[in-house]
């Protein structure tokens, strides 16, 4: 694998152990996710897309609420420590974005490598699921591989969104949420390039 980037993303989405519960089959999937934040890194360049939540928590099937939501005053920021920030206000130009830039890279013969859940593609499929609502080609998916085993002993946390027990201003939660979306896009990007080049030794 010479060329590749990474990517992360971050949706609405309950905890896994939430997940596990109200969506029992598969990967544990809540189909209805919205993603609100994509990263691509490639080395220290990065590519940041974010369309804000709605400013109300979205229902789930059993009745309950998640916690992920953006204010009407919240405010993303033009960049993350340097690292550009791209808005964008429509939902479906915010997708349209992400599936440009993977088919771009798709047919630049690039390698798109992602954090798996385990043996789960989950950011492989939540995009298949949210290309297919919006009528996009799919096919551009199949440059997405799932790095997860290069990863295990080797991952850090980074940055929080929250706490628990803890609140906090929106305004630090969408900044948060970014920087921890940049950081592990960027992380993946380090583990890899090191897998890759020990296993070409």
């Amino acid at each position: 694998m010479k060329k590749f980037v990474t990517i992360d993303i971050e949706g609405d989405g309950c905890s896994r152990d939430i997940n596990q519960k109200l969506f029992p089959e598969g990967g544990h999937y809540d189909p209805e996710t919205r993603i609100w934040c994509v990263t691509f890194a490639h080395g220290k360049e990065t590519y940041t897309y974010v369309c804000k939540l709605p400013n109300r928590p979205r229902e789930l099937p059993n009745g309950m609420k998640t916690k992920a939501y953006h204010e009407d005053t919240t405010k993303v920021p033009g960049n993350i420590d340097s690292h550009p920030v791209k808005e964008f206000k429509v939902y479906s130009s915010f997708i349209y974005a992400i599936y440009c830039r993977i088919k771009k890279l798709n047919e630049l013969g690039f390698k798109v490598c992602f954090k798996g859940y385990g043996e789960y593609d989950y950011d492989k499929d939540m995009l298949e699921i949210i290309f297919n609502k919006f009528n996009l080609d799919t096919s551009v998916l199949e440059c997405m591989l799932n790095v997860h085993k290069s990863t295990v002993g080797r991952w850090k946390e980074t940055t929080r969104q929250v706490t628990t027990g803890n609140r906090i201003p929106n305004q630090e939660y969408i900044i948060r949420g970014i920087r921890h979306n940049i950081e592990d896009s960027m992380q993946l990007y380090n583990i890899t390039r090191e897998y890759v080049q020990r296993t070409a030794n």
